[in-house]
């Protein structure tokens, strides 16, 4: 399960796309991780592109992205 992590994270979006830009995960919480499925199905193996946006505790907005393999 793939998660988002850190002790300052007052907010968190987190967005992960299949390679034809399909939303296969979204959250709002870093509690709530990525399991590796879409529409309860397992994911095929491929490389998934992802979207993150933190807000800090101090209000300091962090924003990346980037890709993620996944391998089954």
């Amino acid at each position: 399960v793939l998660y988002v992590r850190g002790n300052a994270i007052a907010d968190v979006y987190f967005s992960i796309y299949n390679r034809w830009g399909e939303q296969v995960f979204e959250s709002n919480s870093k509690d709530i991780g990525w399991d590796g499925t879409f529409n309860g199905q397992v994911v095929t193996s491929d490389v998934y592109g992802y979207y993150l946006r933190v807000t800090c505790f101090d209000g300091e907005v962090f924003e990346t992205q980037g890709n993620v393999t996944v391998l089954n």
